[in-house]
């Protein structure tokens, strides 16, 4: 039986979730409307990747917090960078543990 791998953009769907799954962790519970935002964010990056990527930065410099930063990572990813996102992500990781 062969597999078929689903890509979402440039970006295989398996990845897209983790990221997406990830990234609902950091949204910070009790807060709706930081939440929502990140769900409009979020869901951006499959349609319009420099779209969200550009919310996202501006999100991040209205305090947006580890949401945004996250947002603008996964949009790098669906822009085709996904080395700097990574290592954006390991950062905001490194961040949220210390």
């Amino acid at each position: 039986m062969k597999r078929r791998m689903v890509i979402i953009g440039n970006i295989p769907a398996a990845v897209f979730i983790i990221v997406f799954a990830i990234g609902a962790a950091a949204a910070e519970p009790g807060d709706k409307m930081k939440a929502r935002r990140y769900a409009d964010s979020i869901s951006l990056v499959h349609d319009n990747p420099e779209q969200a990527y550009r919310r996202a930065s501006g999100w991040a410099g209205e305090a947006g917090g580890h949401p945004a930063r996250y947002c603008a990572a996964a949009a790098m990813i669906g822009m085709g960078h996904a080395a700097e996102a990574a290592q954006r992500l390991e950062d905001l990781e490194g961040d949220r543990r210390s």
